[in-house]
């Protein structure tokens, strides 16, 4: 009787610490599921959000775009174990523009050397976006009013242009370049204002 009535206590026991970690876990916003542990972000201020694009970059890594009207904002998930864990990314500090080619987000993850440049083009005379880094060249089809997503798998020392050579343009069909994702430029000053600007040709 005294065996059984310790093992049931040992058992009990292990119940409980599994339960108090299964809470701690879960207050701590770990999912099972990548879109779960994304619904567990919450804003500081609420918003409308619409959610844009939900893109797996590899087996332990989601990221979801949202639009949450003025502006686009990245929230992504990342496998722990057996389960997920959201973290916020960055918003695109590029005006809305329903004219030309809106940067919806470029972001990177140091740890994991990967990253993604999400784009949508509303001039109909941008048919790709291409992306070269040392010795590497991405391209994608761009869609008219579609985000397109770029995956770039390098860190973002290289990504930055640190003498790297880092370049996205947006090309037309006959691989004109019609924007490059840049700084504006005005006069001989560097502005703030980071996004996809217009090549004028000559």
């Amino acid at each position: 009787m005294r065996i059984k009535s310790k093992k049931l206590i040992t058992f009990t026991f292990i119940i409980f610490v599994f339960f108090l970690v299964a809470i701690k876990l879960f207050h701590d916003g770990y999912r099972l599921t990548p879109v779960s542990a994304a619904h567990c972000i919450r804003f500081t201020q609420p918003i409308q959000q619409e959610l844009l694009l939900e893109k797996q970059i590899s087996s332990d890594l989601v990221f979801y775009l949202l639009d949450t009207g003025d502006s686009y904002h990245t929230i992504y998930s990342c496998r722990v174990g057996p389960m997920w864990k959201s973290y916020y990314g960055v918003g695109s500090n590029q005006s809305k523009n329903e004219n030309t080619i809106e940067l919806q987000t470029k972001y990177w993850l140091d740890d994991a050397n990967i990253g993604w440049i999400v784009s949508t083009s509303h001039d109909p005379n941008v048919t790709s976006f291409k992306v070269s880094y040392g010795d590497q060249t991405i391209e994608e089809n761009a869609l008219k009013n579609e985000p397109t997503v770029i995956v770039v798998p390098a860190p973002n020392a290289i990504i930055s242009g640190m003498g790297t050579g880092f370049e996205a343009v947006a090309l037309s069909k006959d691989d004109v370049v019609l924007y490059r994702l840049n700084y504006l430029m005005e006069k001989y000053h560097v502005t703030t204002d980071y996004g996809w600007h217009p090549v004028f040709q000559d």
